[in-house]
């Protein structure tokens, strides 16, 4: 099952004027943002929050996991308002079956990204945000962004549960 793909989006530290309600806002690995080529986009580091709603059925005897098949780099989920955890690693997973509700749910997924984009556009002149600095030249060849923010739709993938659970 997926969350409709319709997100609202604001990003942070203290937004940087960017506030969009768009479809799956990420840079993509060909270093275009899906919403735009504005600097303070393209270049951004820092934490974007996506949220939406999504109706599910909910039964007992089932668990609910929800699922971030292309995150970059951490995320913070909330189902409902209830932290569900934080996922950093593959398979990028958590266990939402104590926030979900039959009905209309409210989902919220905050993803930090590194501060590599940010400097890349520091380097370049054009910085998404000042302040950006760094005491040594960052390090990495060629001058291509890393892909950020929420990439592929979310998933919620729905188990039967076990006499553990």
């Amino acid at each position: 099952m997926r969350p409709k793909q319709r997100f609202n989006t604001m990003c942070s530290p203290q937004h940087h004027g960017i506030s969009t309600s768009t479809t799956m806002v990420s840079v993509s690995s060909s270093n275009h943002l899906l919403i735009g080529q504005r600097h303070s986009i393209r270049y951004y580091s820092g934490r974007a929050t996506y949220t939406t709603n999504f109706k599910i059925k909910v039964k007992k005897g089932q668990r609910y996991y929800l699922s971030l098949p292309d995150v970059r780099d951490v995320a913070q989920i909330w189902v409902n308002e209830t932290d569900c955890g934080i996922v950093w690693t593959s398979p990028y997973e958590v266990d939402i079956t104590n926030a979900v509700h039959r009905g209309n749910n409210t989902l919220r997924v905050a993803v930090t990204n590194t501060w590599h984009n940010a400097l890349r556009g520091a380097d370049a002149g054009k910085a998404p945000f000042d302040g950006i600095w760094t005491n040594a030249r960052y390090r990495t060849k060629g001058d291509s962004l890393l892909p950020a923010g929420l990439l592929a739709q979310p998933i919620i993938r729905i188990t039967k549960a076990t006499k553990q659970q």
